[in-house]
């Protein structure tokens, strides 16, 4: 409780502070829907923890690779570019096939004109994907 009164923050945004300093996300997987678990059990009260998983449950993270970039003009730093993302497949690394079994199918595609954000895109990378409603 010390760091309650240090930070002057409810029990609930210590919380959430505290789980996504540790690098998680609320997330579908397995790993981190315990660790949801584990962190409302040891800290909040049984109003704060009912909130906190409520909140949980809201949000769900894919994993998805990068299947193709379509370059709309000549390709180069200001080209424009349609980046598609399919969900992670099953190649039996164990999150991946938690990601696969959550997700079997699935596709994202995006037209991106920023050329910052367009060059983290590239065929075969992966990225976490994270879906929280507006």
């Amino acid at each position: 409780m010390k760091i309650l009164e240090a930070s002057g923050d409810t029990p609930l945004a210590t919380a959430a502070r505290i789980h996504e300093a540790a690098g998680h996300a609320r997330t579908c997987c397995e790993d981190h829907a315990r660790a949801d678990a584990v962190m409302a059990r040891n800290w909040l009260g049984p109003a704060e923890r009912k909130e906190f998983l409520k909140g949980a449950a809201r949000m769900v993270r894919g994993k998805f690779r990068v299947e193709s970039v379509t370059y709309y003009t000549e390709p180069g730093p200001t080209a424009s570019r349609k980046v598609t993302l399919r969900a992670q497949h099953d190649d039996g690394q164990p999150e991946n096939t938690r990601y696969a079994k959550a997700t079997p199918s699935g596709m994202i595609e995006m037209t991106i004109d920023t050329p910052p954000a367009a060059e983290q895109f590239a065929p075969g990378k992966v990225f976490y994907v994270d879906f929280t409603e507006a």
